[in-house]
């Protein structure tokens, strides 16, 4: 008997590591047909974003598209810190329409098959940067944190970690970073490279101070950046508080900037409220068609 529990546990382990093995490699082709060889440059490591040699950008190239005559004022509404919870994100991509854009979690599991199933919905991708928020390393967001304290090479390979962990993403969501983000010196290289590969720069603004928008812009990075936090605090009342700002901040400038959380509540209050905006004449939009639309004043 002993040795018929020995046997049974060591074909469980083999039955596990089988799984995990299978699940990795469904994970590995998830892309397949998803990134576009031409604005992709296959590493070991991973496909990096890359510019065509005809010009052509993989912010345009993966764009959902918008209707340029839309002259309504229009909302990017980003959902991000996707794909570490399942149920959460199943959801994010059940309940939300294609318009919302997702930001995934470099570290999630199965994240090239989450953004897989997020292209194949209709909606444009990006994936989050973390960057140093004050207190690190006590507030540490993980090993590819951008610092302040790193030099250019370091910061450099760590974004091209984040970045080659999957693909068919429009650009990066800076998150984060309420110390990183006030330091030039380092931001800047990362903006750079950001622009080299052919990429959206979205800056979470987690401070108003934040350099990411006029740094962008000073190097015609293509850039969008946050205006209001909708679930920071995740009641009902507060949430809905928080798109009727939204609303008028679109209104009064024409494009605004919202970013949430995918908590149960925040979900199924977004799909209500993006089926009422087109009543009052304001248009959903990916985040491309809010790119350098944006007054920083």
């Amino acid at each position: 008997a002993k040795d018929q529990r020995i046997e049974d546990g060591s074909d469980k382990t083999i039955m596990e590591k089988s799984k995990k093995s299978k699940d990795a490699l469904e994970d590995s082709d998830a892309l397949v047909g998803i990134i576009f060889p031409h604005i992709t440059e296959e590493t070991e490591d991973g496909p990096l974003p890359m510019v065509a040699t005809d010009g052509r950008q993989p912010w345009l190239e993966y764009s959902r598209g918008f209707k340029r005559a839309d002259r309504k004022p229009r909302i990017a509404l980003i959902v991000t810190n996707l794909g570490l919870s399942a149920t959460y994100t199943k959801a994010a991509l059940k309940l939300l329409p294609e318009d919302i854009t997702l930001s995934f979690s470099h570290v999630a599991p199965r994240l090239k098959s989450w953004i897989r199933e997020a292209r194949q919905k209709g909606h444009e991708v990006l994936m989050d940067i973390p960057m140093e928020p004050i207190g690190f390393p006590k507030n540490d967001p993980g090993r590819a944190t951008l610092l302040t304290s790193s030099n250019e090479v370091e910061n450099l390979n760590r974004l091209e970690h984040v970045m080659k962990k999957a693909g068919g993403y429009v650009g990066l969501l800076g998150t984060l970073g309420t110390k990183f983000m006030l330091h030039s010196e380092t931001f800047l290289p990362i903006l750079k490279t950001i622009k080299q590969r052919g990429l959206i720069y979205v800056d979470s603004r987690s401070t108003s101070r934040s350099l990411g928008p006029e740094l962008a812009s000073s190097i015609q990075l293509p850039r969008a950046f946050n205006n209001i936090f909708i679930d920071k605090e995740p009641s009902n009342q507060k949430i809905q508080s928080k798109l009727d700002e939204l609303e008028k901040i679109a209104l009064k400038k024409r494009f605004a900037v919202g970013i949430a959380q995918p908590f149960p509540l925040t979900i199924e209050i977004l799909s209500q409220w993006a089926e009422k905006l087109k009543a009052k004449q304001i248009s959903l939009a990916p985040i491309t068609a809010v790119v350098d639309k944006q007054s920083q004043r």
